[in-house]
């Protein structure tokens, strides 16, 4: 069974240990080259996109507390403005509110695309 002379690898079992790490590596890499050979459609990183999230969280509280501010200072104001002057201020917090959207849905898309870390 064992002999004293150690254990030699045969020419198929260092193949087959070399492709399985190279399929390995290939499918970490791009976890969609299944689909990407079967509708020849362009390579896709997807796994990077989970690199992007770390940025959003800040992105998005920065812009909340910008739409906070400003309302704050709208209601504080409000009083003393005329009536041109609150609708432009109600729009600027209304297009900063709506701001806020594509940054959830592009992170939303880019949590999506990371399915293996759910």
């Amino acid at each position: 069974f064992m002999k004293p002379q150690g254990f030699k690898f045969s020419f198929a079992q260092v193949i087959t240990a070399l492709s399985g790490l190279f399929l390995a590596i290939l499918v970490t890499m791009v976890p969609n080259i299944f689909e990407m050979l079967g509708h020849g459609s362009k390579i896709k990183f997807e796994h990077v996109a989970t690199l992007k999230l770390r940025d959003f969280p800040i992105e998005l509280a920065i812009k909340v507390s910008d739409v906070w501010t400003n309302s704050i200072s709208f209601l504080d104001k409000s009083p003393d403005l005329d009536r041109h002057k609150r609708t432009s201020m109600r729009h600027a917090i209304e297009s900063k509110i709506n701001a806020i959207d594509p940054i959830v849905e592009t992170m939303g898309d880019f949590y999506s695309a990371s399915w293996w870390e759910k």
